[in-house]
């Protein structure tokens, strides 16, 4: 009596809980950030020396540009208007911000004026050398006396010095873009493109906007193409990750109907009864509800990629109804459905405890969504079990007991099994695919490939490239500072620096922030006048007459430099953290030699600048991690060698531990047949197979009752994780599909080594 009060209590309490679970959810998800792409899944660690802040910040811009290459045709005015609706679309979208490309007279006439009013806050280190030497009054002299040079008259009056136009000259040095009919303009080759540059308001991972403004633009670009017959080349995280969000939801979609339809027509099949399925279906909906809740509850951002891994537990949380309504249906007639779960509550408990630590483990990840996708796991496995142990004994009371039909098979397989000659057959045979396959497996933790990427969009991507002059060997420099000024003396210096470079043809150009540091500002000013009144000089000995300068040269400030026409390209150079303690600008250099030779080459010269590599970084953290991953790994099947040496003897540990390690052999092993190399995701995937491994030997050793009971279970629950798990092979993602490969051949090596177990301990 007291027993049946403390499961009502308790079947209470978990009802209290999954109300609770639908609460958050209510409440949490409109609150929560969807995102759809395999690059939101990288870790936000460097190993650059760059601080995380500036990192973050850089990167977050880069995720929010898109670029549009309008082609230019023999019929020069529809790539003209081309260009100018989807400018007019670009501007008047509510989901756009800053567009760079267009540029009115206006617009030219401020940027003249600029450079002319402030010329002397971002003169060059070359022209700085030049106006301190003496010849400098002679080449102005020639500049306006030369035919081809089209100096003026005015022009010298207005700036003897000829600063602007030097300036500008400067500024343009390694540049191919130019203006034309008003917008930015690039000739590659023999063909030219207008440029577009555009930043989107929101993330490119954030999944509602993603898709609408995607959609909107793909739209826009086809309909521009079919009217004027134009080319448009784009680019931009954003359709990649909505290419990427498609084929997730269309994996979540199928996968998981067919998982669902799958795993219930099975169990349909082998309890012919609507009661076990619908026991299924409840397990799954409130350990799921459970998960979600969780993953809603503990993280900002949802990645839905990885909940499509997720997939693969619908077989595994049903494996708790199929143990319990297998051993209630041959159960004795005296026994109530409490008697049978009180004879399931220890193996099950055990066996959810190592799936649970299983994907604990994958909570060390550096990675933001596996650390989702185990909460998600862990959550889900634990209630699902406790609606077992609480609410169904509750449930299946009055079910009728029945022998199970077509037990012929199981019986011979029992039978097969139980000599142990042939137990060493299968296990020699697996220990050889394993001598076989595994020679051939490699490791490969580049990001580029977990994800295959939409043809079309690679294309464009490359064609832009070339076009931008942004090769391989391109490379991204962060000069750092503790303050404004130190960081415009600090980009000074490298720029000193890279400009000896160009010299010696290390690299063919650079582009930074041109504005001088308050200092050096100061001291240009002193040779700009000290120059002037030589030059005016010159100009009047040969009957020129310059009018007094009543322009007043003053410190430029960083903020006001950004603000300014002149200053708006260089804009995304720049970047502070949020507590404004680092500040950092971006130079971006065209290197002849590599870019990793460079940084070295760089990094002996200016401490403060450093090379931003993320993608060298992602593979470094990877490759380390996965590294932690084997010790985990070695550290798992070492527990699992002395808790079974605790529970079933030294025997029979040393052949679980034997089983462990081959489980792991054969499924890395299996990858280089469908063309997969080792990665983060699969190793991942190892411990999750030897927590599921474990849960076979754990039923098999476990339960005392009829072996045929046993293994009708067990092999029930294997075939509905291989079909929930087997399904996501078929998914369009790289790291799914190996993930899901790896799982399922392990599991079934798992089924087939447990079963071996009882023939190879057995005496002689």
């Amino acid at each position: 009596m007291q027993s049946r009060s403390v499961h009502k209590v308790n079947a209470l309490v978990f009802l209290l809980f999954i109300f609770i679970s639908a609460l958050v959810i209510a409440f949490r998800i409109d609150h929560v950030r969807f995102e759809a792409d395999i690059l939101s899944c990288l870790p936000k660690e460097t190993k650059s020396g760059v601080e995380k802040s500036v990192i973050d910040e850089y990167t977050k811009r880069i995720d929010s540009q898109i670029v549009f290459l309008v082609k230019d045709t023999n019929d020069k005015k529809k790539a003209l208007d081309a260009v100018k609706e989807l400018y007019s679309e670009l501007i008047n979208d509510d989901m756009t911000s800053d567009i760079l490309g267009y540029s009115d007279s206006d617009s030219q006439k401020q940027f003249n004026e600029y450079i002319y009013k402030n010329s002397h806050a971002i003169i060059s280190d070359v022209l700085r050398k030049s106006l301190e030497k003496d010849s400098y009054d002679k080449k102005v002299l020639s500049s306006l006396f030369s035919g081809f040079a089209g100096v003026s008259s005015n022009e010298i009056a207005s700036d003897p010095l000829l600063l602007t136009r030097n300036v500008v000259k400067e500024l343009s040095k390694g540049n191919n873009i130019r203006i034309k009919d008003g917008f930015l303009y690039i000739k590659y080759k023999d063909d030219g493109y207008y440029f577009l540059n555009v930043t989107t308001k929101s993330s490119a991972f954030n999944l509602k906007t993603t898709k609408i403004l995607s959609t909107k633009l793909t739209n826009l670009i086809d309909r521009l193409e079919k009217d004027y017959s134009v080319t448009i080349l784009k680019r931009g995280t954003l359709f990649y990750s909505q290419k990427a969000s498609q084929e997730s939801e269309n994996d979540i979609s199928l996968i998981g109907s067919l998982s669902l339809i799958g795993v219930f027509s099975l169990i349909f099949f082998v309890f012919r009864s609507f009661k076990p399925v619908v026991l299924a279906i409840l397990s799954v909906f409130t350990g799921v509800l459970s998960g979600f809740a969780a993953v809603l509850l503990f993280f900002d951002s949802v990645n839905i990629i990885l909940l499509a891994m997720a997939l693969s537990i619908i077989g595994i949380v049903c494996d708790y109804t199929i143990y319990y309504m297998t051993l209630r249906l041959r159960s004795q007639s005296n026994q109530s459905a409490f008697d049978t779960i009180r004879i399931l509550k220890k193996p099950l408990s055990l066996a959810v405890a190592t799936d649970a630590v299983a994907y604990l483990i994958i909570l060390i990840s550096p990675i933001e969504p596996l650390k989702q996708l185990s909460v998600f796991c862990m959550v889900t496995i634990t209630f699902s079990c406790l609606f077992v142990l609480t609410v169904e004994p509750y449930l299946c009371e009055k079910i009728k007991r029945r022998e199970f039909k077509n037990t012929a098979i199981i019986e011979k397989y029992l039978s097969f099994v139980s000599k142990k000659k042939n137990c060493l057959t299968v296990l020699l045979l697996i220990i050889l695919i394993c001598a076989l396959c595994v020679p051939f497996t490699s490791f490969n933790n580049d990001p580029k490939s977990f994800q295959s990427m939409d043809e079309k969009l690679k294309s464009d991507d490359l064609q832009i490239s070339l076009i931008l002059k942004q090769t391989e060997n391109t490379a991204y420099f962060a000069v750092q500072a503790k303050s404004v000024d130190e960081l415009l003396y600090q980009n000074e210096v490298a720029r000193k620096y890279f400009d000896s470079l160009i010299k010696e043809s290390t690299i063919s150009s650079y582009k930074a922030i041109p504005l001088n540091s308050q200092k050096t500002q100061i001291e240009d000013i002193k040779r700009i006048e000290n120059r002037l009144d030589s030059v005016k000089n010159a100009l009047l000995k040969n009957s020129i007459f310059v009018s007094e300068n009543n322009k007043e040269l003053l410190p430029v400030q960083l903020d006001d430099f950004i603000k300014s026409k002149v200053g708006q390209s260089y804009a995304p150079l720049l970047c502070a953290d949020k507590d404004k303690k680092v500040f950092a600008t971006l130079i971006i250099v065209q290197s002849n030699i590599d870019r990793k030779e460079l940084a070295k080459t760089v990094s002996e010269k200016l401490s403060n600048t450093k090379l931003i590599d993320r993608h060298d970084d992602f593979v470094k953290i990877f490759t380390q991690f996965s590294l932690h991953i084997v010790y985990v790994l070695v550290s798992f099947i070492f527990s699992i060698f002395v808790i079974s040496s605790i529970r079933v003897g030294l025997k029979k540990a040393l052949y679980t531990t034997f089983f462990s390690i081959l489980c792991v052999l054969c499924a890395t092993g299996a990858l280089p047949v469908f063309n997969y190399s080792i990665n983060l995701f699969n190793e991942l995937a190892l411990i999750l197979v030897l927590g599921i491994g474990v849960n076979y030997t754990i039923f098999f050793t476990s339960y005392k009752g009829d072996k045929r009971t046993t293994i009708s279970a067990i092999i029930t629950s294997l075939l509905t994780t291989v079909i929930s798990v087997g399904l996501l092979c078929l998914s369009s993602v790289n790291v799914i599909a190996s993930f899901a490969i790896t799982l399922n051949v392990g599991i079934i090596v798992s089924f087939i080594l447990a079963t071996l177990l009882p023939g190879l301990c057995a005496d002689e």
